[in-house]
Formats: structure tokens, sequence, C-alpha cells
């Protein structure tokens, strides 16, 4: 991607604007009425929006923690927390905890048919649990990318160190893979299960497949099944029992094929 970078045509400023209006109001017109903008994303951007119309989405901005990343670069995302306004703040910080299934980076607790996927993405998982324990103490919520069962464990791990009043703060992405007795800890800490359905198109053993592999193929021997489409065995609906939970789908946003919607009216 990045050799392609320099050289694909990039939209003028006024083009990027009036298309991140379209999006909004696409996004509204389906029932949406909040979004977690997870790559750190434009504020400016969403500000010259809101200077000709109210956003119809109120978008919720979460920075990067990447590996090797340094104190100061840590205070820094402390202190970005609240930028911004009412439709349009920073409220978060976004970690990798592994990769995916089909490409074998994702953390397994056993490998995949390949022999792949016995390594977190961070060379250092316990420096992760740090970081997250120092922005929790300054009241920084988190979103963690897990779709391995080992990675799913080791964050479940980490909020578990913060104490109860670590509970109902804390997300993780994706979580395609995790076996049945990971679970009930979603419930028990009251964490956020945001879980990506698309992988579910690559379960079929027997049918074409649109991924660069077939996760059925790819992925983990059971019990640590998908956690989604219950392939192997049935996840979701067990990871919404239990009190206090929280359970979505489909974080990532694909505007339908062809649909135009109209741009929203008023003034921020």
């Amino acid at each position: 991607m990045n050799l392609l970078a320099g050289v694909v045509p990039r939209p003028s400023y006024a083009r990027r604007r009036d298309r991140l209006a379209e999006l909004l109001s696409a996004m509204a017109t389906t029932g949406l009425t909040g979004a977690h903008v997870m790559d750190g994303g434009d504020l400016d951007l969403v500000a010259a929006v809101a200077q000709e119309t109210v956003p119809p989405v109120r978008l919720r901005f979460e920075p990067w923690r990447m590996p090797g990343a340094d104190q100061e670069a840590l205070r820094e995302l402390v202190r970005l927390q609240g930028r911004g306004r009412r439709h349009r703040k920073v409220g978060g910080v976004r970690f990798f905890m592994d990769g995916t299934v089909e490409g074998g980076t994702a953390w397994l607790d056993h490998p995949d048919c390949h022999g792949q996927g016995t390594t977190a993405f961070r060379p250092d998982p316990h420096a992760y649990a740090k970081a997250v324990r120092a922005l929790h103490a300054a009241g920084v919520r988190t979103a963690t990318h897990a779709i391995g069962d080992a990675a799913v464990r080791h964050v479940l791990d980490t909020v578990t160190s913060l104490g109860p009043n670590g509970h109902g703060a804390h997300r993780i992405e994706r979580i395609e893979t995790a076996p049945d007795e990971l679970l009930p800890r979603f419930a028990e800490l009251e964490v956020a299960a945001s879980a990506q359905p698309p992988h579910t198109g690559y379960t079929r053993d027997d049918g074409p497949t649109s991924g660069p592999a077939d996760w059925a193929a790819t992925g983990p021997p059971a019990p640590g099944g998908c956690a989604i489409c219950g392939r192997r065995a049935p996840r979701s609906s067990s990871a919404r029992n239990g009190p206090s939970r929280t359970t979505t789908s489909g974080p990532y946003w694909r505007r339908p094929a062809g649909r135009r919607a109209p741009r929203p009216t008023g003034r921020a």
C-alpha cells in the first residue's frame, strides 16, 4: 500500500469534505447515530463538515497506540482526550494484539493448519498491559483489536488486573475465535464485545471465498472456533448472556453500492 500511496490520485480537500458529509448522511439513513473512528481519523476534516451542517452521526475518535511508542507518546494520547466538540471528539485509544486468521497473524492458543498464529503482534504483550493500566489510571478508555483466542485472553487478563473500576470501560474488537471458557469473562468484566462478522463469508469449506484465504480452512481447531457464525460452536449468543453485557456487530462501515443519501441541513 505504501508503494501506491504516492501515485494514487488524491481528491481535493473540498471533495473529501463533501464525500464525508455524504457518507455520514448514508450512515444516518440506516439508523446509526454514533460511530467509533478507530484510526485516529481527521478531526479537522470533520470540523470542516460541521461548519456547513450539523453532523448527523456522533463520531468518537480513537488514535492508535502502536508497539514501540515511548512514554511521551503515551502522554500525548492522554492529552488528546476530549479534543473536539459535541459531535466529534477524541475519546479512547486503539491497540492491536494480533492480525488476522487468514493471514496467519492472529495470536492463537494453537497453531493454524499452516503452523502459524502463535505469536502476538506486539513483541512484548506485557508492555501492552502496562500501557492499558497507565491509560486507565488517566481515565482513558481503550479498544483492542484481538482476533485469536490467545489475544482475547490476554486482553481479558489485562482488564482483570485493573480491578473492579476497570469494568465497563474497555472494548475488544473482532473476536473471531474464543473458546467457551472465555465467554463468561466478557460479562463478568463488562468488556464490550465489538465483533466483526465479514469473515463469516470465508467459512464454507466447499464454496468460493472472497478473502485472501478460506477462514474455515485456515482457522484454529475446535473448540476455539468462529466467535461469530458458530461454524464450530455457537458463540455470539453465549457472549451476550450475563449482566451488563454489550455486544455489537460490524464495526467497519461499508457504504452500500450505489446509495447516495441527501446531505443534511442546518449548522453546528
